[in-house]
C-alpha cells in the first residue's frame, strides 16, 4: 500500500498518531494530496478539530489555500464548527500566498461573512483582530453588517457599529446602504440603532429607483420606522425617485395610513417646505393631484394654499379638474389663489365648464381675481384692473369712456365670462418665445454625429453664436488612439471626433483645437459658445450640450433627462461636471458654471417624451441629442429669461397648449434633419448609405468640403 493510501486511512480512522509518524519519517513527502474522491489530506485535519497538526502540514508546504468540492474554504469549516484553537492557528500561519482571512468560496463570501452567517461573534472578534475587512463585499455586495442585519442579529450589528472602520454608508450592488437593508427588514430596533451613528446618511438614493430609506418605509407601511426617519433633523423630504415622486408623493401611492399622512404633513409644515408642493413626478402630478385623483380624505387646507392650482398633468388635468365638491370647504383659501379656470385638458374640458352652474364657486372666483389684483404691487394689462386694485370690490367705478358706472365686481364678472380669463395678467411680462409645431408622421433623425453637427450647422442662423465647428471637425488622434486601447474599432469615414467633448468610460476629451474655438468666440465677438457633449458606456450612448454665455460668464451643461442622470445610466455626472469646471474656469477666469441639478427639474424633457408611447416609425431608441440641441436653442430665442424659469415655463406650456413632448422634439428634429439630408443630397448620398458607408474616401472628402464651406 502506498504512503498517500495509508495517509488517508489512518485520516478516516483518526489514527492521527501515525499520520504525524509517517510525515516526519518521510521528509520530501508531498501532502498536497487527494482521495479519490478529491478530498486533501488538510481537509480530514481541519474537519476533526486537530489544530496541534497544522504546523507539521505547513512545514511540508501544504496549500492552505483550498477549495473544496463544495466551493468551501478550509476557515470555513473551522468557523462553522466553532474550532476556535484552529481558526486561531490558521490565521497565525504566515502563510506565503494569498492570505487565507482573503480567501473567498465558490459563493464570494469570505470568512468575515461566514461568522456571522454563523451567528459566531466570538471568530467574528478573532478575524477582525487579525485584521479582516469589515467592509469588504460578497458577490451581490453585501457587506458583513449587511448580512447581520438580515439575519436580524442585533448583538452582532452592535459590535460592528462600534468599530471605527466601520463604512455605514457603503452600498450593495444595487445602491442600497444599511438603513434601507433595516427599513426593508422592518426593523425597528436596528433602524434606531444606526441612527444613533452620527456620520449615517438617511438620504442615499438606491441605483435602481433611487429610492431612499423612508420610501422603503413609506412603501410597507410601517408607521414606527417612519417616524423615526421623519423626525431626523437632516431628513430630506425633496429628494425624487427616477419617476419623479418624493417620499410624500409615495405617501399616496402606495395608500398608507392616515396616521403616516398626518406626520409627513406635521414635518412639511414644520419645516416650511414650501418647494414640496410643486414638485410634479414624471406624469407632472403634485401632490395635491395625488390627493384628488386617489380621494384622499384628508385637510387639504397646506396643500391647496401653497400648490400652485394651474399646474397640469401629462393629460393637461390642473388642480380644478379634479377638484370635484371639496373646492367647497375651502373657499375662504382658494379666494386667494390664482384660478385659471379656462385651461383645457387633453380632452378640451375646462374647470369651468365643470361649476359654472355654482353662483358660489362664480363668486369665490371674482373674489380670487380681485384679491389677486390687490396683492400684487403690478401694473396691470387693463386699466380697469388698474383702478380696480385701489378700489374696494364693490365700490363704482368712473370710467371717462363709459357712460355707465359699474362696480369691481360687475367689472370682473363680465371679464371672466365674456374674456374666459379668470386671471390678470401684467402690462409688461416676459414671454417665452415658443414655435409652432406641425405633426411629423415619419423622421429619419438617428441622433449620429452627422446629426449633431447639422444641428450645430442648424443653430447658425443665430448672429450671436460661435459652435464647436472649425475646419479641423473631423479626426481627433488621441480619441482614436483610446478607442484602438479600449478595443473598440472606428472607421474612418463617417466618423467625426473633434468638435465634440467626448466622455469616454469616464475618461474626458476635448476637441484638439479647443483653443481655437475659444479664441473665434472671442475675435468674432459671440455670445453664445455651443459645444456638444457625447458620452459612452457600456449599456449604450448618450448626448448632453453645453452653452457658454461671454456676456455673464456662464456656463451651463444640459442633460437631456432632467437634474440627474437617466434610468440605468448612471455616468458619473459629478466627475464630469467637475473635469468640464476645472477646464473651462482657466479659460474663462471668474467662470459661474451650472451643473443640470441647479437649474432643471429631476424629470426632464426626454424623460417625459418617453412616456408619449405614440412611438412612430423612423423614431429612434433615444432623442437625447436632438433636445440638447433644441434646448439651446430655446435658451437662445429667450436669452432674457433665467434658465430655471425657462425650463419650468417651457414644460407649462407645452402641457398648456396640451402638445405632446415627442411630437415637439420630431418636429425640431425634422429642422436638423432637412440640413442634413440637403447636404447629403449635394454627393448623390442619402442616410441609408451614409450609415451602411455605402460611398468611397473621395465622396467622403467632397462632403466634408462642403460642410466646411457652411463653417466659415
Amino acid at each position: 500500500m502506498d504512503i498517500n493510501t495509508q495517509l488517508f486511512n489512518f485520516a478516516i480512522s483518526q489514527d492521527w498518531e501515525n499520520i504525524e509518524k509517517i510525515i516526519k519519517e518521510n521528509k520530501d513527502i508531498d501532502l498536497n494530496i487527494r482521495d479519490d474522491s478529491n478530498n486533501y489530506l488538510i481537509q480530514f485535519i481541519i474537519l476533526y478539530n486537530k489544530p496541534n497538526l497544522i504546523d507539521i502540514f505547513v512545514e511540508k508546504k501544504c496549500r492552505m489555500d483550498i477549495i473544496d468540492n463544495d466551493g468551501k474554504t478550509l476557515l470555513y469549516y473551522a468557523i462553522k464548527f466553532n474550532y476556535i484553537k484552529l481558526v486561531e492557528k490558521l490565521l497565525s500561519i504566515n502563510y506565503i500566498g494569498f492570505p487565507i482571512i482573503d480567501l473567498k468560496d465558490k459563493n464570494k463570501y469570505y470568512p468575515i461573512h461566514h461568522a456571522i452567517l454563523f451567528n459566531n461573534q466570538s471568530i467574528l472578534e478573532i478575524l477582525i483582530n487579525n485584521k479582516a475587512d469589515i467592509n469588504i463585499k460578497d458577490s451581490f455586495g453585501n457587506t458583513p453588517l449587511f448580512i447581520a442585519i438580515k439575519q436580524k442579529n442585533f448583538k452582532i450589528i452592535k459590535y460592528l457599529l462600534s468599530n471605527k472602520k466601520i463604512n455605514i454608508n457603503i452600498t450593495n450592488d444595487i445602491g442600497e446602504t444599511a438603513l434601507h437593508i433595516a427599513c426593508n427588514y422592518e426593523q425597528e430596533s436596528i433602524v434606531d440603532l444606526l441612527l444613533q451613528n452620527k456620520d449615517l446618511d438617511i438620504n442615499l438614493q438606491d441605483f435602481q429607483n433611487k429610492f431612499t430609506p423612508i420610501i422603503y418605509a413609506i412603501a410597507l407601511n410601517n408607521f414606527n420606522i417612519v417616524n423615526m426617519l421623519i423626525n431626523q433633523d437632516n431628513i430630506n423630504l425633496l429628494l425624487q425617485d427616477n419617476l419623479g415622486n418624493t417620499a410624500v408623493h409615495h405617501s399616496i401611492i402606495e395608500e398608507t395610513s392616515t396616521e403616516i399622512k398626518k406626520i409627513i404633513n406635521e414635518k412639511i409644515e414644520k419645516d416650511k417646505l414650501k418647494e414640496i408642493f410643486n414638485m410634479t413626478n414624471i406624469n407632472g402630478n403634485t401632490i395635491l393631484h395625488l390627493l384628488l385623483e386617489n380621494n384622499i380624505q384628508i385637510n387639504l387646507s397646506l396643500y391647496i394654499e401653497n400648490t400652485n392650482l394651474n399646474l397640469q398633468n401629462y393629460i393637461g388635468n390642473t388642480i380644478w379638474h379634479l377638484f370635484g365638491k371639496r373646492w367647497y370647504n375651502y373657499i375662504e383659501i382658494l379666494e386667494k389663489k390664482k384660478n385659471n379656470i379656462f385651461i383645457k385638458n387633453k380632452k378640451n374640458i375646462i374647470p369651468f365648464d365643470l361649476y359654472k352652474d355654482s353662483d358660489k364657486f362664480l363668486d369665490m372666483i371674482i373674489k380670487s381675481y380681485y384679491n389677486y389684483l390687490k396683492s400684487k404691487k403690478k401694473e396691470w394689462k387693463n386699466d380697469w384692473e388698474n383702478i380696480c386694485k385701489n378700489n374696494d370690490l364693490v365700490k363704482k367705478l368712473d370710467f371717462k369712456d363709459n357712460s355707465s358706472e359699474k362696480n369691481c365686481y360687475e367689472r370682473i364678472k363680465n371679464h371672466i365670462l365674456n374674456d374666459k380669463s379668470s386671471v390678470p395678467y401684467k402690462k409688461s411680462t416676459y414671454c417665452v418665445v415658443f414655435d409652432n409645431t406641425p405633426t411629423i408622421d415619419f423622421i429619419t433623425y438617428t441622433g449620429t454625429s452627422l446629426d449633431i453637427l447639422s444641428g450645430l450647422l442648424f443653430l447658425k442662423q443665430f448672429d450671436d453664436v460661435q459652435t464647436s465647428l472649425t475646419k479641423k471637425f473631423i479626426s481627433n488622434d488621441e480619441l482614436a488612439e483610446y478607442y484602438k486601447i479600449l478595443g473598440i474599432i472606428k472607421e474612418i469615414k463617417g466618423e467625426y471626433m473633434n468638435f465634440e467633448i467626448t466622455w469616454l468610460y469616464q475618461k474626458i476629451f476635448f476637441p484638439k483645437n479647443i483653443d481655437n474655438i475659444i479664441e473665434n468666440l472671442n475675435n468674432n465677438k459671440k455670445r453664445f459658445l455651443i459645444i456638444p457633449i457625447g458620452i459612452h458606456q457600456d449599456n449604450g450612448a448618450h448626448a448632453n450640450i453645453l452653452l457658454y454665455d461671454s456676456k455673464l460668464n456662464e456656463m451651463e451643461r444640459f442633460e437631456p433627462a432632467g437634474g440627474e442622470y437617466p434610468l440605468e445610466y448612471n455616468y458619473n455626472p459629478d466627475l464630469l461636471d467637475y473635469y468640464i469646471e476645472s477646464f473651462f474656469s482657466e479659460k474663462f477666469k471668474g467662470l459661474k458654471y451650472f451643473k443640470p441639478r441647479s437649474y432643471e427639474m429631476n424629470i426632464g424633457f426626454q424623460t417625459m417624451e418617453i412616456i408619449d408611447i405614440n412611438k412612430k416609425i423612423g423614431d429612434p431608441n433615444g432623442f437625447c441629442g436632438a433636445w440638447s440641441l433644441w434646448w439651446v436653442y430655446m435658451r437662445i430665442k429667450n436669452d432674457t429669461i433665467d434658465r430655471k424659469k425657462l425650463f419650468i415655463n417651457l414644460v407649462k406650456n407645452i402641457r398648456r397648449n396640451n402638445l405632446s413632448f415627442k411630437t415637439i422634439i420630431r418636429s425640431f428634429s425634422k429642422l436638423i434633419i432637412d440640413i442634413r439630408d440637403n447636404l447629403l443630397k449635394k454627393v448623390s448620398l442619402d442616410i441609408n448609405k451614409w450609415l451602411n458607408d455605402d460611398f468611397d474616401f473621395d465622396t467622403f472628402d467632397r462632403f466634408n468640403m462642403i460642410i466646411e464651406k457652411m463653417i466659415l
